[in-house]
């Protein structure tokens, strides 16, 4: 009984704690395999009753739907794009259906549950709505239409207008959601990428092109700018002694209390390990200076608390004014004399080059 479970529930995804799987991924995948299920028993269906070219029709249906569901199940990179697609394809079928009749009432009417089921649980606001409003007028549209094609009273016209419109309105608000969430997931990946997992602060990479440009700007008006290099002092004993997650915590806080100590025109990178580089744009050598002690004094009054002990940890910073007759490596090696001249007399201090 148990590997029974077992193979069901890895059909809907990966049932192990070291694979996330989401609930909205098995979701879908349940779906798919009810409706690989409804499009099997249709081409038997069709099959039998002597209907060849709806049997194609079901099979090619069906191999399709396998497809999703390889691609859902197996290739979960692509499973937004097997989520539009099958969207789309059942939206596009509705209007065939519709006239052809090529799956019966149950399946067709099963169908569009589906559809419903789909936009209600994996689109959100107004093409949720967009979505649910349609299939709820198709399906009654559907039950009308039934009950006068009983009657022997055709209305085609009206049914492939209201089809259509519905299609159309659906297809345009997957379009619209795809879009709009290929853009929001483009930004969010680019917001990862440039700031430091651990810290939040901005990336050595994304800070310094940012810090090129305030280089130019420089250059160009003839403007002050000041570099502050901070490091953590024996930062390397925290680890040994409290631990790594102890060591993540320190600077995760340490993060913060830079931030909350300059300016929100300034740059704050995560230049290594413990080392932060932060540039100050209109920022002559005495201001970057009293920023720094800012820095410095906040941290050291911190008391971090990791496995139930308590410390303080203190930070060395090197200030240096650039200088726009070097290029950015020189000032960086600049800044850092100054950062390793405190380190050499002493730590916990603020050294001005």
């Amino acid at each position: 009984m148990d590997k029974v479970t077992n193979f069901l529930l890895n059909i809907l995804g990966p049932h192990s704690s070291s694979v996330f799987y989401s609930t909205r991924q098995r979701f879908l995948n349940l779906l798919l395999v009810i409706l690989i299920i409804t499009f099997s028993f249709s081409f038997f269906e069709n099959v039998v009753l002597g209907n060849l070219e709806y049997a194609m029709i079901s099979v090619s249906s069906c191999l399709f739907t396998c497809f999703m569901y390889y691609l859902s199940r197996f290739k979960r990179i692509f499973q937004p794009v097997a989520i539009y697609v099958f969207v789309f394809l059942l939206f596009l079928l509705s209007p065939i259906l519709w006239h052809e009749k090529g799956i019966t009432k149950t399946s067709l009417s099963f169908l569009f549950l589906l559809i419903l089921a789909f936009s209600t649980y994996i689109f959100d606001g107004k093409v949720r709505l967009v979505f649910v409003i349609s299939t709820l007028i198709l399906m009654v549209a559907f039950s009308i239409g039934d009950i006068i094609n009983e009657k022997r009273e055709k209305l085609e016209f009206v049914n492939y207008s209201i089809a259509l419109i519905l299609t159309a309105a659906a297809l345009l608000s997957v379009g619209y959601y795809s879009i709009n969430r290929f853009k929001k997931e483009k930004q969010k990946i680019e917001e990862l990428s440039k700031h430091d997992y651990l810290t939040q602060l901005l990336t050595r990479r994304e800070g310094m092109d940012r810090f090129r440009y305030l280089i130019h700007y420089s250059k160009r008006m003839k403007r002050n700018l000041s570099m502050i290099m901070m490091d953590l002092d024996d930062f390397k004993r925290v680890n040994d002694t409290y631990g790594h997650i102890c060591g993540d915590h320190v600077l995760k806080q340490v993060a913060k209390s830079i931030n909350k100590c300059i300016r929100q025109t300034d740059i704050a990178m995560r230049w290594g390990g413990e080392e932060f580089l932060v540039i100050l744009p209109e920022t002559n050598r005495i201001k970057a200076y009293v920023t720094a002690e800012r820095i410095r004094k906040d941290i050291e009054i911190i008391n971090f608390e990791c496995s139930e002990k308590s410390f303080r940890i203190t930070i060395t910073c090197g200030v240096a004014l650039f200088d726009r007759s070097l290029n950015e490596e020189k000032n960086i090696e600049k800044v850092d004399q100054a950062l390793y001249k405190g380190k050499r007399s002493g730590k916990n201090m603020t050294v001005v080059i």
